[in-house]
Formats: structure tokens, C-alpha cells, sequence
């Protein structure tokens, strides 16, 4: 489970995410516990129990890369109006063109546009965090 929340911490990272100065996002324990517990329950494709542990994380940085986990999990088939709420709310983030793919194959149309790699600037939430 370390090595997942490691992996989404990357991730967010190499996004421009906000984090402290030195450049590294650090959870509490408390936050740990629940981003384990939320990964966990996503592994198992229980996202009813993942939404349940993210409402115990006060950092909320990795609350979209988990939705998006959901949104991409095989086990189930999202709404195609959450699809298109979260590429509205995380163009940018680094699953987004999965996320937007995820919607085309589902039949959903009129999808917001998903920022691909290389033309990422800072996302979403470092954009967020600067309001």
C-alpha cells in the first residue's frame, strides 16, 4: 500500500502539485490511514468505502487520483455525467486522458478536452492552491 500512495504521490508531484518548500508532500499519519484505507477499499472495488476514508483525510491532495481510480475501475460502469464533471474540475491532471478515454468508450459525447502529458503546465490544484 506504501508503494501505491508513493506512486500517487509521484504522480502529483510531477504535475506541479502544491507541496512545502522542500518539494515533498508529507501526510500525516492520520491522512496516511486513510489513503491506505481509501486505496485498499478502491483495490478491492469497494469506492463506496474508498469515499468513506477519503472524508477522514484533511489533506485533499490525492482525493481526484483516487476519483479518477474510480472512475477507471473495470468493475464498474460510471455515469457518464461524472466523467465529464471530473475532466471539467482536472483537465490537467495525469490521468485525465485516461479518464476522457474511459468516457469515449462508455459513448459519452461532448467531453471536456483532457490536457495530454508534455502540454501539462502546473494543474489543477497548484492552480487552486494560488487562489
Amino acid at each position: 500500500m506504501r508503494v501505491l500512495i508513493a506512486a500517487a504521490l509521484a504522480a502529483v508531484l510531477s504535475c506541479g502539485s502544491a507541496v512545502a518548500e522542500t518539494g515533498v508532500l508529507v501526510l500525516s499519519a492520520r491522512d496516511e490511514t486513510a489513503y491506505a484505507r481509501a486505496f485498499d477499499a478502491g483495490d478491492a472495488g469497494d469506492w463506496r468505502a474508498a469515499r468513506a476514508a477519503l472524508a477522514n483525510a484533511s489533506d485533499r491532495s490525492l482525493v481526484t487520483h483516487v476519483e479518477a481510480r474510480a472512475l477507471l475501475a473495470g468493475n464498474g460502469r460510471p455515469r457518464r455525467d461524472a466523467i465529464a464533471g471530473w475532466l471539467t474540475r482536472n483537465p490537467d491532471h495525469v490521468l485525465a486522458p485516461l479518464v476522457r478515454r474511459r468516457g469515449v468508450a462508455l459513448g459519452a459525447r461532448a467531453l471536456p478536452p483532457a490536457v495530454e502529458g508534455r502540454e501539462r503546465g502546473a494543474n489543477a490544484a497548484s492552480r487552486r492552491a494560488a487562489d
